[in-house]
């Protein structure tokens, strides 16, 4: 037999209360009927919208439930769920996305021809042709040159001296030297002049880098020891590369690579749009 704690009523089986440890009968065993010390402060149910509803409203008869329903304001307004819009396919964007993969497509099949032309824009042959007369001792043609330009070029000599008979050998008489100086009046360049068809020609082959800007000099040293007094006549040709700082020299393949790496993502976006719902 047990007491309850709140009216002194006897009970066969008290109840227990889980806040204040203390035994009650059937009718006080909830906290709030013995007014429990223990027990958590009660919240208002429902929408945090409505803080000023009674949380006990279904509780009140009906008479004074719609008299409480009309005296509490409502402050929050609840918007009906609307359907999310279907997301449509931007045709317009498909359209310029197929149509660069069509050019980039151009572009790998005249890939070599177009790399081609690009080389050909980094480098300018200029070509130049001179006759002039070989004079004794020394005769100087000029050339303006930038750092990095290259000059390639051949030299002609026709009509000198026949070779003289002295004491039963045959020995040149004529001297010929050929050398390039730099604008230093630097000797880099020996022209080795070789033998022609004939007797009375020579020729040979030159080339050399620009080192740095100015003005580069192909010197021609001649003598005649002959008693018929000729003049020679030389031919010079040489053409000048310009060597563009800028110039890659690109494989013939390269470009179809690059295009392939641009294409990949370009045709993965499209499918992504495409299959996205």
């Amino acid at each position: 037999m047990g007491k309850c704690e709140f009216c002194g009523k006897e009970e066969l089986l008290p109840f227990r209360c889980p806040y204040c440890g203390k035994y009650f009968c059937i009718e006080h065993r909830l906290p709030e009927n013995h007014n429990c010390p223990e027990a958590p402060a009660r919240t208002p149910l429902g929408s945090a919208s409505h803080p000023n509803k009674n949380p006990y409203m279904l509780t009140l008869p009906k008479n004074k439930r719609k008299e409480k329903e009309k005296s509490t304001e409502f402050i929050g307004i609840i918007e009906p769920i609307k359907d999310k819009p279907k997301k449509r396919i931007n045709i317009g964007s498909i359209i310029v996305a197929g149509f660069l993969i069509c050019i980039l497509g151009l572009l790998m099949v005249y890939a070599p021809a177009l790399t081609q032309y690009l080389n050909s824009l980094n480098k300018s042959n200029k070509t130049y042709t001179e006759n002039f007369i070989l004079t004794e001792w020394y005769t100087t043609r000029s050339i303006e040159l930038k750092k990095g330009e290259k000059v390639i070029g051949n030299i002609t000599v026709v009509n000198l001296p026949p070779p003289q008979q002295i004491w039963g050998a045959t020995l040149s008489s004529f001297q010929l030297s050929v050398w390039v100086e730099d604008p230093d009046r630097n000797r880099i360049l020996e022209v080795l002049m070789k033998a022609g068809k004939t007797s009375s020609e020579r020729y040979g082959c030159f080339n050399f880098t620009a080192s740095y800007s100015g003005i580069y000099r192909i010197k021609f040293y001649y003598y005649s020891y002959s008693t018929e007094k000729s003049y020679p006549t030389v031919t010079l040709q040489y053409s000048i590369e310009n060597s563009n700082p800028f110039n890659i020299n690109l494989p013939p393949n390269i470009l179809r690579y690059i295009i392939g790496f641009l294409m990949i993502p370009l045709v993965t976006c499209i499918i992504f749009k495409l299959m996205r719902p």
